[in-house]
C-alpha cells in the first residue's frame, strides 16, 4: 500500500515538475529523490513496533548518517530513476 502511494506521489511530482522549465533537471531529480528518501527514512521507524531490547540495538544501526547516506545513494537515487523511467513508459516518451 505504501509502494502505491509513494508511486502515485512520484508521478505527481514528476508531471508537475515536468512542466517547469525553470527548474533545472538536477532540481527535479534531487527534488524527487528526496521524497523517496522521506518514504524510506519513515520505514526506518520499524525500531517502534520492536522490543525495547532490541530497540536500540536496531535504531544505532539504521538511524545515523551513514546509514542514512548510502539509503540515499544506493536506494532512494536508483527508485526515483526508476520511477522516472516508468513514468516516461506511461507517457510513450520511451521508444
Amino acid at each position: 500500500m505504501i509502494f502505491k502511494e509513494l508511486l502515485k506521489d512520484a508521478f505527481n511530482l514528476i508531471h508537475e515538475l515536468s512542466d517547469a522549465s525553470e527548474v533545472s533537471n538536477e532540481e527535479k531529480h534531487q527534488a524527487l529523490t528526496d521524497l523517496v528518501a522521506d518514504a524510506i527514512e519513515t520505514a526506518d521507524n520499524v525500531d517502534e513496533f520492536l522490543p525495547l531490547g532490541f530497540r536500540a540495538i536496531v535504531k544505532a544501526g539504521l538511524d545515523n548518517t551513514t546509514v542514512d547516506d548510502y539509503q540515499r545513494r544506493f536506494l532512494a537515487q536508483p527508485i526515483a530513476e526508476a520511477f522516472y523511467q516508468l513514468w516516461k513508459l506511461k507517457q510513450g516518451l520511451l521508444a
